[in-house]
């Protein structure tokens, strides 16, 4: 009987709106508003699949993070310029990983956008990005940056989206499943 009310489900899901799959997916991680809100805020396919929405979270992140790196390049604080330079190299090293994650995702005909190889792959640097954010806070302390308040609530908002993404690539395989789709 779990059988057919799973098969139920996933044959709801590959046929509902968009904002249901969104939901679904945001669902299964850490912080389902801000993933749902973010998202469903881009310009998604008409039936977006875990892949496509997972691409998506990688696009708020790589988004949020150039908008962190640009407001830490407008601090003026000779006290803590060391630690903003080393952040936004960090910042610009967690861009590239980012970035690599979404061309592996680029795939000709008849490819597979996703594979337990690339899945590996894009799980180790979504997670190095957010050891980049951990780091530059880290630096930042040190540093005793006037700003450190306001910049750490800036890189937790950034870390909050980097999370979501790492939390979709985590869960992949489940959430395939859910819209009775498999991992190539």
């Amino acid at each position: 009987m779990s059988q057919i009310v799973s098969r139920r489900e996933s044959l709801y899901l590959s046929s509902s709106n968009p904002a249901e799959s969104i939901k679904t997916v945001c669902d299964m991680t850490q912080y389902p508003s801000s993933c749902f809100s973010s998202i469903s805020s881009l310009n998604s396919p008409a039936k977006p699949d875990p892949e496509v929405i997972f691409k998506l979270s990688l696009q708020v992140s790589i988004s949020d993070l150039k908008n962190l790196s640009s407001f830490l390049i407008s601090f003026n604080d000779v006290s803590s310029q060391a630690a903003v330079k080393d952040c936004v190299s960090q910042f610009d090293d967690s861009l590239s990983r980012l970035n690599d994650s979404l061309s592996a995702m680029e795939v000709g005909p008849g490819e597979k956008m996703l594979t337990l190889e690339k899945v590996k792959d894009i799980q180790t640097w979504v997670s190095a990005a957010m050891t980049d954010q951990d780091t530059c806070i880290d630096g930042l302390e040190e540093m005793g940056s006037k700003f450190l308040d306001e910049i750490k609530a800036k890189i937790e908002r950034s870390k909050e989206f980097l999370s979501i993404s790492l939390a979709i690539i985590a869960k992949m395989q489940a959430l395939l499943e859910k819209f009775d789709l498999k991992l190539h």
